[in-house]
């Protein structure tokens, strides 16, 4: 640490500038005051800020990333990161370095006053600035050593210990070398000769440690401190795990005793807190060994320290409070000094304010590097997920150490456990993890003295003390509420309401009224809601599978292609209701096919169950109440023959249904209706080829024909690999919809599935007859010239069948001189110009023309067609003067928005043609570059067939919604709404997530 010594009435009075810098300085700065460089550019979100880096050229424009809550950086492009000191220093001298001494001083002092705190007054002796020497000369030193051994380790010399780590203690040559392991030579001459060539004191460095000929041997564990500053060396004997040996097994540095020597607190911060703190974690799990903690590094679980000796010092604990650590998870070794370890943790750990929880013993006294190498990171991650909270390790310690078969022993442990629960500030987590882990006989006395405290103080009534009492046991998740059934459960199983009085009366010896026993158990299971498929799903994250390839499951499963993708997107459309009930989810996946090609069994085995409760259902209505739960009750929901649906209900009926976000419902305890999101997703199965009666208007179906029998052992198999890859594109922010090309592609295979009308043909055939030169046409025309029906036959019925066939041939209706008709859509109606201007860009009418002057752009190996790009300028066409590599990312051109990674970033306005493009593709060359961001470049559809007005054009929703979260305040957002529609800000805003959704409502 840096100390000074300040002169306060002729008193020297020791301060500590990190803590000061800490606890009042940078609470009162916030990153907009720091960060103050203009050529970041930030794009601001939830947790973080994405810009340009001070140095380097950054392609993207995001590499430099500002973490606001911990005010640290990282850029990614200059493999560098820090905290505020640094980057201001580093600003000043025109490169990344930590300032040291006097200009470790000047920093703070400026951020002192940008903070507004008074900077204190200090004076230095001679001796103060020979120790502020001492501790630099300390730290190189240690760098020096530290970089010595970690090369010795990989000579000929380092061999063993180097293949006794990789082979034997599970280590890669990739985290040894991350890691700075090393290895100290065999004699500490060749130390002396590398620190004298370096031109140090070897005075300095006898008085450090790393002399002493004791270190010969040892593996070398650099330890950090939470700046990653050098702390200390660690040694660990390399032969001991393998061969007895006279040498201790661990060995390090001396730590002074705070005197008037000593420059520095040598483990003042837990081993690899450092790295802990630059994966931004505020939950750490404690080991007890630095091989335990390296081990679970190299595996990518950055949460883990070591603490060493089985417990956490006093400065250790001091580290982690000052950077605001919330929980620590403490996993040391399976034996007796283990626990004394966690005893000691616990209550540290308390008095700073930070929660601990104790992992479960792990099998086979393994120690934890042990138990990853044999199990695997995700079994481990599993286990640390079964931690319980310090307080129920506590409780029962007290029962496993009390022997509660005497009454001596019951009257220990009860003094015992009032002692601790009294000794506790945090009331509520007693009453939750500590008095429900006593035995039952040692609770009345413990729930009678609370009940005696709280009627002493006179602050609760007879209710609530009763459902304190009530709570004292069951309100840590013993009873819940299943979200889907919306039942109540006690330990898992289903919790009768009509039986909550003598439940009640049996568990805790009470009587209470029966009403206000149903209010007080709904309650508790309300708090401790939970969704069974939503925990299903998390769970998927900690199993240690593989996720499935989404984009062949259609053609691995019911043998048809899918190059629309419909099976993934809706598979992320269930796990999005899921996660988010109520999302944008208004389509339906139909599978069509033969009777006996186990089209339903599919849905109902991907939607699995919980216990005896089936997350399927194939009986669905919207009739009433009864049909209207189960829309709650299940996560997806089945149209069985949905062809005789489709014709039973009116179409926009229907619709409507599919884009309901949520249903009015009054439960069976419940007193009033309430709205319920739904989080379920509707599916279709189907025989019959002739499904859809306007195929023009039934976007929000999507069909897909089973062309085998669809292997259902194998999907059973895959059905968690399945819907974990579900779960990562959700996590990823893949869309589970059509963007606005792949609809209208998507509209043209549904005429496919149209019901046929024996009058379409015939009309389609003769109606150029009697169609006018601007495409005019009537219904009442084509009734008498062309299907020859009568006055008296020309019914309401006729007129709707005729108009589902113009409608569906891409007629719309018109109205020309007073008479409402239909008209055909005329390709290039712009036939008077050369030119239509379309969103600020010239648009070429004849696309022959400009495709001879394309020059063809170089693509990186893929299986798409080569991409060719010009630039117009000025009405003019300029070719490139090079070649630029570029694939084509995802399906290719089969979306609205088409990202291409292009070596050479190109510009908005810039042309792109798809050569050799599929069919429905070829009526939409050029493309139009109209965003380059982070991802890559964006391409917009430019259709000059199909001319749009210039008011009707509007960026994608991706955009807009970049644009609101970019805003700077609620005026701005105002605006936003004003020029591009609140009904399309209001969509965009029903589908961001939770965390998108609190940056825009924090907006001042």
């Amino acid at each position: 640490m840096y100390f000074y010594y300040s002169n306060k009435g002729g008193n020297m009075e020791k301060i500590d500038l990190i803590e000061i810098l800490e606890k009042e300085v940078y609470p009162r700065l916030s990153a907009s005051q720091i960060y103050t460089w203009e050529g970041h550019n930030f794009k601001e979100s939830a947790d973080r800020w994405r810009g340009n880096p001070p140095w380097g050229k950054s392609k993207s424009g995001s590499s430099f990333a500002v973490f606001p809550l911990s005010l640290r950086f990282i850029d990614s492009h200059n493999s560098e990161a820090g905290d505020p000191v640094k980057y201001l220093y580093s600003l000043k001298i025109g490169q990344y370095e930590y300032p040291k001494g006097r200009d470790w001083i000047e920093t703070i002092k400026e951020l002192f006053a940008i903070a507004g705190v008074a900077f204190p007054d200090r004076e230095w002796t001679p001796q103060q600035i020979k120790a502020a020497q001492q501790r630099q000369t300390r730290q190189e030193i240690l760098k020096l050593v530290q970089g010595y051994c970690q090369e010795y380790l990989w000579t000929d010399n380092g061999y063993p210990e180097r293949h006794h780590l990789i082979n034997e203690r599970g280590f890669t040559e990739e985290s040894l070398k991350s890691l700075g392991i090393g290895l100290y030579p065999s004699s500490t001459d060749e130390m002396e000769e590398f620190l004298r060539t370096n031109q140090i004191d070897l005075r300095l460095a006898n008085q450090i440690g790393v002399l002493a000929s004791a270190w010969c041997g040892y593996i070398v564990f650099p330890w950090s401190s939470a700046y990653g500053d050098p702390l200390t060396l660690y040694g660990h004997q390399s032969k001991e795990w393998a061969i007895a040996t006279d040498k201790p097994k661990k060995y390090a540095l001396f730590n002074p005793k705070e005197n008037k020597q000593a420059w520095l607190h040598t483990k003042e911060s837990p081993y690899l807190f450092d790295r802990a703190l630059k994966n931004h974690h505020r939950e750490l799990v404690l080991v007890e060994g630095i091989t335990d903690a390296a081990i679970a590094h190299q595996y990518e679980d950055t949460r883990v320290v070591a603490c060493v000796a089985a417990m956490l010092s006093k400065d250790q604990c001091e580290t982690l409070k000052r950077h605001r650590i919330e929980r620590v998870i403490i996993a040391l070794d399976p034996d007796e000094a283990g626990d004394k370890g966690i005893e000691s943790c616990i209550k540290n750990l308390i008095q700073i304010g930070i929660t601990p929880f104790v992992a479960p013993r792990l099998p086979d006294t393994l120690d934890p590097d042990e138990f990853i190498i044999k199990y695997g990171i995700d079994t481990w991650k599993e286990h640390i997920a079964g931690a319980h909270h310090g307080f129920t390790w506590k409780a029962k310690q007290i029962v496993k150490n009390s022997n509660l078969s005497t009454d001596y022993g019951k009257e220990k442990a009860i003094k015992l456990a009032k002692k601790f629960a009294d000794s506790q500030n945090d009331k509520l987590a007693i009453a939750n993890f500590f008095i429900p882990n006593l035995p039952f006989s040692l609770e009345p006395k413990t729930a009678q003295n609370i009940e005696e405290e709280e009627n002493d103080s006179g602050e609760l009534n007879k209710i609530t003390r009763t459902e304190n009492l009530i709570r004292s046991r069951w309100g840590n998740g013993k009873l819940r509420l299943n979200l889907m059934t919306k039942q109540l459960e006690l330990d898992g199983k289903r919790f009768k309401l009509s039986r909550a009085v003598t439940t009640i009366a049996r568990e805790f010896n009470i009587k209470i009224a029966a009403d206000l026993a149903v209010e007080i158990c709904v309650a508790i299971a309300e708090d401790n809601a939970y969704s069974p498929v939503r925990a299903y799903l998390e769970n998927l994250k900690q199993q240690n599978i593989t996720p499935y390839n989404l984009d062949t499951l259609a053609q691995d499963y019911l043998g048809c292609p899918d190059s629309l993708g419909y099976l993934k997107k809706t598979l992320i459309g269930a796990v999005a209701r899921a996660m988010d009930p109520g999302c944008k989810m208004d389509t339906m996946l139909i599978l069509q096919g033969k009777q006996g090609t186990y089209k339903s069994t599919f849905w109902s085995i991907l939607a699995g169950k919980n216990g005896d409760q089936p997350f399927f259902t194939d009986n669905i209505s919207d009739q009433d109440k009864d049909e209207r739960m189960k829309l709650t009750r299940y996560w997806i929901l089945e149209y069985s023959e949905f062809e005789a649906v489709y014709k039973r209900k009116d179409v926009e009926t229907l619709k409507n249904f599919l884009t309901t976000k949520y249903d009015s419902i009054r439960l069976p305890y419940g007193r009033e209706v309430e709205d319920f999101y739904r989080s379920s997703i509707f599916v279709g199965t189907t025989n019959r080829t002739d499904i859809l009666k306007d195929p023009t208007g039934a976007r929000r179906f999507w069909i897909l024909p089973v062309g085998k029998k669809i292997p259902i052992s194998r999907l059973e198999s895959d059905r968690d690999r399945i819907w974990l890859a579900a779960l990562q594109a959700y996590e990823r922010g893949d869309k589970w919809y059509l963007n606005e090309i792949e609809a209208l592609v998507s509209e043209e295979e549904n005429r496919n599935w149209g019901v046929s009308d024996t009058w379409e043909e015939t009309i389609l055939n003769r109606i150029d007859a009697i169609i006018d030169t601007s495409g005019f046409l009537t219904i009442s025309s084509i009734m008498t010239h062309i299907l020859g029906l009568e006055l008296k036959a020309q019914s309401r019925a006729e007129q709707m069948r005729i108009a589902d066939i113009l409608r569906s041939n891409g007629f719309t209706q018109a109205r020309v001189g007073g008479v409402r008709g239909w008209k055909r859509e005329v390709v290039n109606e712009v036939v008077n110009s050369e030119f239509s201007t379309v969103q600020g860009f010239n648009q070429p009418t004849n696309l022959a023309n400009l495709s001879e002057d394309l020059v063809e752009i170089v693509p990186t190996p893929s299986s798409q067609p080569p991409v060719q790009l010009v630039r117009e300028k000025d009405d003019k066409v300029v070719k490139n003067d090079k070649n630029k590599a570029c694939s084509p990312s995802g399906k290719g051109l089969g979306s609205t928005d088409l990202t291409v990674n292009l070596a050479d970033k190109l510009e908005v306005g810039d042309r792109v043609i798809w050569s050799q493009a599929p069919g429905y593709i070829e009526n939409y060359n050029p493309l139009e570059i109209f965003e380059v961001s982070s991802a890559g470049v964006h391409l917009e559809m430019v259709r000059p067939d199909r001319w749009i007005p210039f008011s009707e054009l509007k960026p994608s929703p991706s955009y807009i919604k970049e644009e609101m979260m970019n805003a700077l305040d609620k005026n701005a957002l105002t605006s936003l709404k004003i020029k591009w529609g609140e009904e399309l800000c209001r969509e965009i805003w029903q589908n961001m997530n939770n965390t998108e959704k609190s940056v825009i409502r924090r907006k001042p």
